[in-house]
């Protein structure tokens, strides 16, 4: 069974958004949050703020890999924490060197509070 079989066939919640939605969310999230990446950059070079930034970079690409290629829906409820985690302390450490950059990264915050939550229903449905 390929990747998208079974996603179609995994029970997933009513308020799930329309399979259309993700790409469309993640095209204006993705270059905020280069943006923001960038504007700290500019200010500090590669220091804590910039540490954290590819941390919460690398868990945003780790986790299609855990969720489709691995197909864990534990593995992908703990590391979309820690996703959200990670780019709860971009805001902070941003924020002190960019406002802009810390306000760019709360859509993405909010974003993955909710993919959180979708995976946590999602693997709660599919036991």
């Amino acid at each position: 069974m390929n990747r998208a079989q079974w996603y179609a066939g995994l029970r997933k919640p009513g308020w799930k958004p329309p399979d259309w939605a993700v790409p469309v969310v993640w095209g204006v999230l993705y270059p905020m949050i280069l943006l923001a990446g960038w504007l700290v950059w500019r200010q500090v070079g590669w220091g804590v703020e910039m540490a954290a930034w590819a941390a919460q970079m690398a868990l945003n690409l780790a986790w299609p890999a855990v969720f489709m290629g691995l197909r864990s829906l534990n593995g992908a409820v703990v590391l979309a924490g820690l996703l959200w985690l990670s780019i709860l302390a971009c805001v902070v450490l941003f924020l002190p060197v960019s406002a802009w950059a810390a306000g760019l990264m709360l859509p993405y915050l909010l974003w993955v509070g909710f993919a959180v939550a979708l995976t946590e229903a999602i693997r709660r449905l599919n036991p």
